[in-house]
């Protein structure tokens, strides 16, 4: 069974997590009052999972410039995506243009 980006946006609604942390090679991860858990009742992802992810909720002009400077490994890390809900703040995904999660405060 294929999964979803909004499979697991509702389990962080769910369990109140503030971020999604999705990785090629691992459990989505969900962050919950600071600690990272590991949602290992889902499968490991691959790395056509977290593109197709991303990609899903992509404009086409972010699709385009992934798809142009997207070379295995992009500028989080190979197929990383972090997706960021905290009120008054917009998700980074690879190639926006956003601020990187390491430069964040």
């Amino acid at each position: 069974m294929e999964l979803h980006i909004n499979d697991l946006l509702k389990i962080c609604d769910d369990r109140g997590a503030s971020d999604l942390h999705l990785k090629a090679g691992s459990h989505p991860v969900i962050r919950v009052d600071g600690r990272l858990l590991p949602l290992t009742d889902q499968k490991r992802l691959m790395q056509e999972d977290t593109i197709g992810m991303a990609f899903s909720i992509m404009g086409a002009r972010q699709k385009q410039k992934f798809k142009d400077n997207f070379d295995g490994h992009d500028v989080l890390g190979p197929g990383r995506v972090d997706v960021v809900d905290h009120p008054g703040q917009r998700g980074r995904l690879p190639g926006s243009g956003g601020p990187r999660h390491e430069d964040q405060p």
